[in-house]
């Protein structure tokens, strides 16, 4: 252990406890009312358990915290052991109030028991005995790896008594600096205060193996490895063997996000060509760059790739495929198909503003809005284009009409978080399948392509129960909430994760991720907008263009030259004026413009067609209550009708 770097860190966590002695004293009774809960339980106590008893008691742990649904991680523990609750109990029993040595009880713990990993036994025995136990977490490991103290990745129960023994000699130290006698659980704040967010710079190697001579039947394959990847190759052999995308991107004087697809789509076809499943984490995540390289990070937090020892031997076996390679780039401008395609579907504000029908401020005013708060909600009554304005505005902000970067969905009462995030779906087999949700696709595809954003239209948005469908994760929409772009290529995203309710994996929203909300707010069936929908979105009220002057709405009624329609839209005026007085609706459920757009020519046959079918049937809805005031306007409106 590295005694100088602990005293080091000990200054530190004595530096930051007397600047704000408040929030230690908070965290630390915390800890006490914590231990005092968890001691409360005995034996017995624990194997006459309820369901409900047994997820207030596991929800009590830090390490569950992440989860809204402690029921669902229950039940998920439960199913994981065959749904034999009882033996969850008895061996939980057994780890923490059972005769036979630490070290025996962990292991049998381990061994007898699937879904309760090394977090949660530490951190259940740290809790009823303090004094002797260490929770084993990731700020934990980090402080150990810092230490010099080298701890294999399976934790047996051996390998757990020494982690009690070396926190022991570390606490020892921490008293030399602190009076920590009566601060239980000392130990563990002080690796989370100093740890939380440290980087090691250990090699990460990936579990992907393959041989030199393989790499060298991969390597002359041009179908698999093209030009541009060996350019690659040969830029990091030039290197030293390794390079960090930042370094490429100062290279070629572009982003450095660049280089990410390119290495994945190497990654992929590799994987194709060998019919092999990609490296995974210990979270079971895939990542496509351990196919070609091992990793660490640099002392500014950039990841560094690393080209693996069997490649790099491959690469020297076969140096003639690399000579000759100086006037291959990087594809870091726009393909010209794409460009192409894009100067066909270009659209610019100015199209915006003539086919919808607001003013430029406003225009302007909802750009800033979402680009800095990066969720709104556009709300109006029915009519105003609510839907029409959200893609073209999205068309205008990207520049051209892109709709693999737009994901329109629609929320209804029964829309689920299984839909939405994760869930999991019958496979054709008599058995479920972990299935990702439209939301966690467009942002790991949003993710994939750092310099371009992305748009997701949520139509009826207050018809779904928001906090239900997006669980855990509505915490992370927040603006800054979001992992930044740099955050991302740092491969720093901690802070900004949580922990999925099914999958357990860690998840983030990206910062190039918007979220556009549609809201009609003539909708009587829907109760009172959810507190945490409305503290996370802001709000943008579109009103009807009718009165607008500054629009080319005015300008596109008179080319249409029907007199019948410029008195019908005098008439609707009236009609809005008294909507908005009347006590019982207001102006939440005024006439909009967009029941009259998207006609070249009008006959008064259509205006027959708007007046009977679309607009007298809204009327009957508004005054359903109120027969005289509808049967007025249905007098005045039967002028209309042919």
């Amino acid at each position: 252990m590295n005694i100088e770097k602990l005293e080091v860190y000990v200054k530190k966590f004595l530096a930051n406890y007397k600047n704000d002695p408040e929030r230690f004293q908070s965290d630390f009774q915390e800890r006490i009312d914590k231990i005092k809960y968890f001691q409360s339980f005995n034996y017995e106590k624990i194997v006459n358990m309820t369901i409900d008893e047994y997820v207030e008691y596991m929800g009590n742990l830090w390490s569950n915290r992440m989860w809204a649904n402690k029921s669902a991680v229950a039940e998920r523990e439960i199913k994981a052991n065959n749904n034999d609750f009882m033996k969850i109990k008895r061996e939980l029993a057994e780890l923490l109030f059972g005769q036979e040595p630490l070290a025996v009880r962990w292991d049998n713990f381990k061994n007898n028991i699937k879904g309760i990993r090394e977090a949660k036994m530490s951190e259940l025995l740290a809790l009823t005995y303090p004094e002797e136990c260490t929770i084993w977490n990731k700020p934990t490991i980090n402080g150990f790896n810092e230490l010099g103290i080298k701890i294999p990745r399976n934790i047996d129960g051996k390998t757990y008594v020494f982690i009690n023994e070396k926190a022991k000699e570390i606490t020892n130290i921490i008293k030399e600096y602190i009076k920590i006698d009566d601060k239980p659980l000392a130990l563990d704040y002080f690796m989370w205060d100093q740890f939380r967010d440290v980087k090691t710079s250990e090699i990460i190697k990936s579990n992907f193996e393959v041989s030199a001579d393989k790499w060298s039947e991969l390597l002359n394959n041009p179908n698999i490895f093209l030009k541009k990847d060996l350019r690659l190759l040969k830029d990091m052999i030039d290197n030293g063997g390794s390079i960090t995308c930042k370094e490429l991107g100062d290279k070629y004087n572009c982003s450095p996000t660049t280089f990410i697809s390119p290495v994945v789509a190497l990654a992929k076809r590799i994987l194709k060509y060998l019919n092999v499943e990609p490296p995974k984490n210990s979270k079971r995540e895939k990542y496509f760059w351990g196919v070609l390289f091992d990793g660490t990070y640099t002392k500014d937090n950039y990841f560094n790739w690393i080209i693996k020892d069997n490649l790099k031997d491959a690469i020297e076996n076969n140096l003639e495929l690399f000579e000759s390679l100086d006037d291959v780039e990087f594809n870091t401008k726009k393909d010209k198909s794409i460009s192409t395609r894009e100067k066909k579907n270009k659209y610019t504000k100015n199209e915006f503003l003539k086919e919808v029908y607001i003013t430029n401020k406003e225009y302007e005013d909802l750009k800033d809005l979402l680009m800095n708060k990066k969720n709104i909600i556009l709300q109006g009554p029915p009519g105003v284009g609510k839907t029409f304005l959200a893609k073209r505005f999205v068309y205008s902000l990207m520049g051209c009409r892109d709709e693999s970067k737009i994901k329109f969905v629609q929320f209804n009462q029964s829309y689920s978080y299984e839909v939405f995030i994760e869930g999991y779906k019958p496979n054709g087999e008599k058995s479920f399948k972990l299935v990702d949700g439209i939301f966690k696709e467009f942002c790991n595809k949003a993710k994939e392509d750092l310099d371009n954003n992305y748009y997701l239209i949520i139509d009826e948005i207050n018809r779904g129960n928001v906090s239900k469908i997006f669980g855990e994760l509505l915490m992370l929409i927040e603006n800054d909430k979001r992992a930044t772009k740099e955050e991302i290529l740092k491969g720093i995203t901690a802070n900004k994760e949580l922990t999925l309710l099914y999958s357990a994996k860690n998840f983030y929203v990206p910062e190039n991720l918007y979220i556009i909300g549609l809201m009609n707010t003539a909708d009587r069936s829907l109760a009172m907008i959810d507190y945490a929908l409305r503290r996370r979105f802001a709000f943008y009220t579109l009103i009807p263009a009718f009165d607008k002057k500054e629009t080319e709405f005015k300008k596109y009624i008179e080319n249409l030259k029907n007199e019948k329609l410029l008195k019908l839209i005098e008439t609707i005026k009236t009609l809005n004026n008294e909507i908005e007085k009347d006590e019982s609706l207001g102006d939440g459920f005024l006439i909009g413009h967009s029941y009259f757009c998207n006609f070249k020519r009008i006959t008064d046959q259509d205006i027959s067609r708007i007046v009977k079918y679309e607009l007298l049937p809204l009327l009957k809805e508004y005054w359903f209550d109120d027969k005289n005031t509808y049967d007025r306007w249905e007098n005045t409106l039967n002028e209309f009708i042919s």
